[in-house]
């Protein structure tokens, strides 16, 4: 398979997953029903005011996509991106003290220190999680004790096969937050950008293949 067909395969894929997302209806005070990273069919009564994120890091790809605070409707989250990425979460802290402060550590969604009772003390009405932690999340009997507790879970993917479910992840957080334009705009420049270093690999590796005269 030559590159070419690599770099087309890879935009039609992207393309396919934004038109699909991206058509489905901007709902905000309406009925949610969206298709997960994790192939989960999810359903909100309403859209998510209160939401939980499983990790502290999926506050990048919120704070890009978002217009104004990235933490308006964040309650709160695993604290990775204050033990991993002290850096980042400083600039988060200076722009938005009030707001980072009040974020609640959950702990491990995956561990005897994720509180169910703590997740609804918090009224929340979202969970959201990494798709790598799929078998965890299944195996502890988290996203069934979060259902019975009337909590929606939502898996989302940067990492673990990030070529095919970054676009389509933005485009969930996107109409999870309302902030489905926010969400397009990113992914054309995400798309855009990814273009330019395809090109330029399968350029060099085209030279490098080509006899020199």
């Amino acid at each position: 398979m030559t590159f070419i067909t690599n770099v087309s395969g890879f935009f039609v894929a992207i393309a396919a997953s934004a038109t699909v997302i991206a058509s489905a209806p901007e709902v905000h005070a309406e009925a949610l029903t969206l298709t997960d990273i994790a192939g989960r069919e999810v359903t909100l009564t309403e859209a998510p005011d209160k939401i939980i994120l499983g990790e502290g890091r999926m506050m990048y790809s919120i704070a890009a996509i978002t217009e104004g605070n990235p933490f308006e409707k964040v309650v709160g989250w695993k604290d990775d991106l204050i033990q991993y990425d002290p850096d980042a979460f400083r600039k988060f802290e200076a722009a938005f003290p009030k707001d980072a402060g009040r974020m609640i550590n959950f702990g491990n969604p995956y561990a005897g220190d994720f509180s169910i009772e703590a997740v609804l003390e918090a009224e929340a009405d979202l969970v959201m999680l990494d798709l790598g932690n799929l078998f965890k999340a299944e195996e502890t009997g988290l996203i069934e004790k979060l259902d019975k507790a009337g909590v929606q879970v939502v898996f989302i993917d940067f990492r673990r096969n990030a070529t095919e479910n970054t676009v389509p992840s933005l485009l969930i957080l996107g109409r999870l937050l309302g902030e489905e334009e926010g969400a397009l705009e990113f992914v054309d420049f995400y798309v855009s950008e990814i273009a330019v270093a395809l090109t330029s690999v399968g350029m060099s590796a085209e030279k490098k293949r080509t006899p020199s005269d």
